[in-house]
């Protein structure tokens, strides 16, 4: 599951900005994050804000196939997270995904995951955007369905069977309305 942020539209103001707004490649919670977070937790303790410190990347190449690993941890709990990003030399297609992993071995404290989508794009403030999706039921597969983004919207992409299928396409494509 995805989800898109829209920033507000020109002339609608904004109720709040902070330095995190749209420029965080994972969002989470914690500090003056106003957005919806890509991962909420909340640890043992209560504590639910995650403070990401930068351990390592790793760049795979094989045949026309390229993958980018960059592995966080948080600077206080037992928590890592792997963002992953695969391309492909003969396709415009990125795969995304993310795995998380609690470090605290045998015995620690437990992790609450509430949320924990696979990625999440803030798009540039227009005058109007269109999200176009696909859907359907059996015998009417991939039908087209284009909604208006409101400003300062969330949008979320998903599918609770767990697999795609015709009711839920893992496809979507966001453009300014033409």
């Amino acid at each position: 599951a995805a989800h898109l942020a829209a920033m507000d539209l020109p002339g609608q103001g904004r109720t709040a900005e902070t330095v995190f707004d749209g420029v965080e490649e994972y969002p989470v919670e914690g500090e003056l994050r106003f957005g919806k977070p890509s991962l909420s937790v909340r640890f043992a303790d209560g504590v639910r804000s995650i403070e990401w410190e930068f351990v390592e990347q790793q760049v795979h190449t094989e045949g026309n196939r390229s993958e980018l690993h960059l592995r966080l941890r948080d600077q206080g709990y037992p928590l890592e997270i792997e963002l992953a990003y695969r391309l492909y030399g003969d396709r415009d297609v990125i795969d995304r995904w993310v795995e998380l992993r609690h470090t605290g071995g045998e015995g620690g404290d437990p992790i609450e995951i509430r949320d924990a989508f696979s990625a999440a794009w803030t798009i540039p403030a227009r005058a109007e955007y269109r999200l176009s999706r696909l859907h359907g039921r059996w015998g009417a597969e991939t039908q087209l369905d284009r909604v208006t983004l409101s400003p300062a919207s969330v949008t979320a992409l998903g599918s609770r069977t767990g697999t795609t299928s015709h009711l839920a396409n893992p496809w979507f494509a966001v453009d300014d309305g033409t």
